[in-house]
């Protein structure tokens, strides 16, 4: 609990891909070595086949393969590093089509300005579990940067007929993998998490009593019950209607892609106006949710069960985005409504 729970910690993710840049190289890399004809195919699937090539090629880790990660801006006080390093990862696998269990895979860290490196660390974890990793932190650069390599050691497994193939790592990049350095104290980040806690308590109370000015106390309770309905299931339902764009598909390529299908299939007209439907109720949809309170976002346990830090920035937001415009926005209309005496005020007796 002391090393785990009871402390604090800043979480750093690794730099993502550029996609974009990694498509023009390896478009490049082809042309060079003449063997990309691009009278073969439209602009729209020459993109397709290299965005599918080069995504395949960054994110998945075959057996035997490495990847590197590379993370920046860490903490250059070696009072910090001293104390260690977590890395806190979820891998994904398959075998020949379908889910790995069990993955064997290697670490090494390596300081991207001297080159100086850790020898091979062996581990094994089941596929969509997170586990943790103790590391030093002596290999973090001057300038804040370290590299994490990992291996695929995943061998096949079984014999004869029931034998499997070696296999696939997938380490999602959006949160699959970060690194924890011990920052501040429990005692601090705690109460951030308390203020969290504090600050949606408040808003609701603040919409029930503003909203009882204007409307009946049993239609005020029930707008209060559905606020913290939809405030509970709100990433529920925004995972479920508005569709996910991956890493490697910028809206751009979302929106040629889909469009165009519609079009082969509706015709262009009404395949447009399909797809533009769609688009909007999508963003409506999006917008809608947006509006409405999240309580995943004002949630610390997440954060307090792991020791991760609950930045500053966070709490700020908190207060502008619930207390000042969703319960601000009730309590300009319960004001607006209680001095027009647009209330139903109780009869005064001489």
């Amino acid at each position: 609990a002391k090393d785990r729970i009871l402390v604090s910690r800043k979480s750093f993710s690794p730099v993502l891909p550029d996609i974009e840049r990694e498509i023009e190289h390896y478009k490049e890399w082809l042309k060079q070595r003449g063997r990309l004809d691009e009278n073969q195919w439209t602009p729209e699937q020459l993109r397709e086949h290299l965005l599918q090539v080069v995504s395949n090629r960054i994110q998945p880790i075959p057996f035997r393969a490495m990847r590197v990660f590379r993370f920046t801006g860490l903490p250059t006080d070696r009072d910090n590093l001293d104390a260690g390093l977590t890395i806190r990862y979820m891998f994904h696998g398959n075998r020949g089509g379908e889910s790995a269990g069990l993955m064997q895979h290697g670490w090494i860290m390596v300081n991207p300005d001297t080159g100086a490196s850790t020898e091979i660390h062996q581990a094994s974890s089941k596929a969509g579990n997170t586990r943790e990793l103790n590391v030093t932190g002596a290999l973090v650069s001057d300038k804040g940067e370290l590299e994490l390599r990992i291996i695929n050691l995943s061998d096949a497994v079984g014999e004869g007929e029931g034998r499997k193939p070696p296999a696939t790592i997938n380490v999602p990049l959006e949160n699959g993998l970060e690194i924890l350095v011990p920052v501040g104290s429990f005692e601090a980040n705690f109460t951030r998490a308390l203020i969290l806690f504090w600050c949606r308590l408040a808003m609701i109370a603040a919409i029930g009593i503003a909203a009882n000015t204007f409307i009946s106390g049993p239609v005020a309770m029930f707008l209060v019950f559905g606020i913290i309905v939809s405030g509970t299931m709100n990433t529920f339902v925004h995972n479920i209607v508005v569709p996910k764009r991956t890493t490697f598909e910028s809206p751009t390529k979302r929106k040629t892609h889909n469009q165009s299908q519609l079009e082969r299939e509706w015709g262009t007209v009404i395949g447009g106006a399909i797809y533009h439907a769609e688009q909007t109720y999508n963003n409506g949809t999006a917008y809608v949710l947006e509006a409405m309170p999240n309580f995943d976002d004002t949630d610390p346990v997440n954060d307090l069960v792991v020791g991760r830090e609950i930045p500053t920035v966070r709490l700020i937001w908190r207060f502008i985005a619930d207390l000042g415009l969703r319960a601000g926005f009730f309590i300009f209309i319960g004001i607006f409504a209680f001095y027009r005496k647009e209330v139903g005020l109780p009869t005064s007796y001489s």
